[in-house]
């Protein structure tokens, strides 16, 4: 899956998992999660995995199993669900080799570090602001 669009989809499966679970169902399955991101349920089976080893959901096995929430929404923030799914770094450098002779090649790591770890910091923070509760109940 593309980068950051893994973000997107295990936003979209933690969203509906919450709002089914605040409609009265306890577990909801992959393929119900598959249906409402539009997408394979193998790719929503893969984005279970990972949460679930962060400890944002929990699951069960089997016929009438599926997937839940391991906490309260509230107490999860939206930086949480980006971390389970996504590369350390938002923002990472250009790994082509130096060009000796061009001082721009020379100089750019340098210079873009810091703009990348500023830029890192600021998406973190909005994303640590929203909870997957605001989300949920933003549905209805």
């Amino acid at each position: 899956m593309a980068l950051n669009k893994r973000f997107a989809v295990a936003v979209h499966a933690m969203t509906a998992i919450g709002y089914v679970q605040r409609h009265g169902r306890d577990l909801v399955a992959s393929e119900d999660i598959a249906k409402s991101v539009n997408t394979n349920p193998t790719v929503i089976r893969n984005l279970m995995r990972l949460l679930k080893k962060a400890g944002l959901i929990e699951s069960k096995e089997g016929k009438g199993g599926g997937v839940c929430l391991a906490k309260d929404p509230r107490n999860i923030r939206l930086s949480s669900i980006y971390e389970a799914v996504e590369m350390p770094d938002i923002f990472r450098e250009n790994d082509k080799p130096i060009d000796p002779a061009c001082p721009v090649s020379c100089a750019m790591k340098r210079l873009i570090k810091p703009v990348y770890a500023e830029a890192d910091s600021a998406i973190r923070k909005v994303l640590h602001r929203k909870s997957l509760h605001d989300l949920i109940n933003a549905v209805d």
